[in-house]
Order: structure tokens, then C-alpha cells, then sequence
């Protein structure tokens, strides 16, 4: 809710792609490192995207779905080995 994420290339046939994270309180953005690799080798689309409050997952055209319980500060592989994933959708949890 207090942090914004997004996905950036070098272009649009790269290999070398990220997501930056920046605070709304501090107007840099800075690359995420824990637990994802140091360049994804295409790109990430900002449709392959989503959060829920603190949860957000990231999905890439190699099939592995990234997860992060802290607004994007840390990364673990949730799936792994999935035909390419083009579009996530995060619901909000239910009460």
C-alpha cells in the first residue's frame, strides 16, 4: 500500500530486464535484489505484475512465478516450470 513497483528494460527485445521498487515517501526508485536474479532475460511486462496489499508476485515468459510477502523488498520462487506466463491477476483476500 506504501510502495510502488515497476518493470523497466534496455528495450523491447532485451535481456536485460528488472523491477525497481520505490517508498511513496522517498522519490527514488531502486532495483530489487533479494532473491531474484541480478537481470531477467526478456522482458517483464507490466501486465506479468500484481499485488495485493504487501503481497505481490511477478511471472516470467520462462514459466516461474516470483513471490514477495514484503511489498517487493525480498523474492522467493513460488512456481517453477510453467509454459511462458503472460498476465497475473492478484484478488484481494477474502474476510
Amino acid at each position: 500500500p506504501d510502495t510502488v513497483l515497476v518493470t523497466a528494460s534496455t528495450g523491447p527485445r532485451t535481456d536485460r530486464a528488472a523491477i525497481y521498487r520505490r517508498s511513496l515517501d522517498d522519490g527514488r526508485f531502486e532495483k530489487s535484489h533479494g532473491g531474484l536474479p541480478e537481470w531477467f532475460g526478456s522482458n517483464l511486462d507490466t501486465h506479468t505484475l500484481g499485488a495485493s496489499g504487501p503481497t505481490v508476485v511477478l511471472s516470467t515468459r520462462d514459466g516461474t512465478v516470483y513471490r514477495s510477502d514484503d511489498g517487493g523488498s525480498s523474492w522467493s520462487p513460488s512456481v517453477q516450470g510453467l509454459p511462458p506466463i503472460t498476465c497475473v491477476l492478484m484478488a484481494p483476500p477474502r474476510d
